[in-house]
């Protein structure tokens, strides 16, 4: 018996973000900052989409424009975090502010440049999958997206150094979030390529970004980040259990594929059963941490 989980995991994730994105846009589509987020969320769908279809192509050569389109997402992320960062600062009164234009004029430059061979010039198979052929911007790519990504972090951090109570909770959730989900995605998924030349590991970048689902949602729910006062029913608690157990499956499998060299997309039912039991574990010790801190407003 075996499991085919890897168009599974994706489409989990993609879900989680939309829905995540969706009901922050939802409860007040005229505030910039909520329309910002949901952006924020459809860049980092676009780059997980085009990314996993690319990557998971073995025995055939796929649509190089799916890398490409991968490669213009992940250009649009670290801008679309500058530009929520921003709109959280000062949401009565927003304004395009000198960086905020430079960062909007670099992205948009990236992303039309992501497009052409400069940056991602072709593709090779190897015994661990595809890997890209970089193009003479890519480095010129990931120096962008480090200095934007850092930046951004760096005016989020400034707000959360002159803030205090709740806000500077709401403050906290997202910059851990942002933080750890960016770090774990750019050490797979930009500094080792760079570094070594291959996409081994990218296959596991997108599934940092439930670190980032996982810190927002708290922030929503429990501290109200953006307003948001959110009713919590039994059967989105359910669906949402299932899937962060859904993608911490997915994401032990991924792991363990890529640390074992394996070149098929499946996984024996052993495996299966072995990663389910850690994957419960993981899924219980965390629900128990929640539910010692558990503030959820009626």
């Amino acid at each position: 018996m075996s499991l085919d989980l890897q168009s599974l995991g994706t489409l989990t994730l993609c879900v989680v973000l939309f829905s995540l994105g969706l009901v922050v846009v939802a409860r007040d589509p005229r505030a910039l900052v909520n329309r910002v987020f949901a952006f924020s969320m459809v860049t980092i769908i676009g780059w997980i989409g085009s990314i996993s279809l690319y990557l998971s192509t073995r025995d055939s050569d796929p649509n190089i424009l799916l890398g490409r389109l991968a490669f213009a997402s992940a250009a649009a992320i670290p801008f679309s975090f500058f530009w929520m960062f921003e709109s959280l600062n000062d949401r009565a009164s927003f304004r395009w502010n000198k960086g905020l234009r430079w960062a909007g004029i670099a992205c948009a430059s990236f992303v039309i440049l992501s497009l052409t061979p400069l940056i991602v010039a072709g593709s090779a198979g190897s015994s661990t999958g595809r890997n890209f052929i970089y193009g003479p911007l890519h480095r010129v790519f990931g120096m962008y997206f480090l200095s934007c990504f850092g930046f951004a972090l760096y005016r989020l951090a400034k707000q959360l150094r002159f803030s205090s109570g709740i806000r500077r909770l709401q403050l906290r959730y997202l910059l851990l979030g942002i933080l750890l989900s960016g770090a774990g995605g750019i050490t797979t998924n930009l500094l080792v390529p760079l570094v070594w030349g291959t996409s081994r590991y990218s296959l596991l970048g997108p599934y940092f970004s439930l670190i980032l689902a996982g810190f927002a949602a708290h922030a929503i729910i429990r501290y109200r980040l953006m307003d948001i006062r959110v009713v919590i029913k039994n059967g989105v608690v359910y669906a949402s259990g299932i899937a962060v157990a859904v993608s911490l499956f997915v994401a032990l499998t991924t792991f363990l594929r890529v640390a074992t060299g394996e070149q098929t997309t499946r996984l024996s039912f052993a495996a299966a059963v072995g990663i389910a039991v850690v994957t419960a574990l993981l899924f219980h010790w965390i629900s128990i941490g929640e539910n010692q801190q558990a503030d959820i407003f009626p």
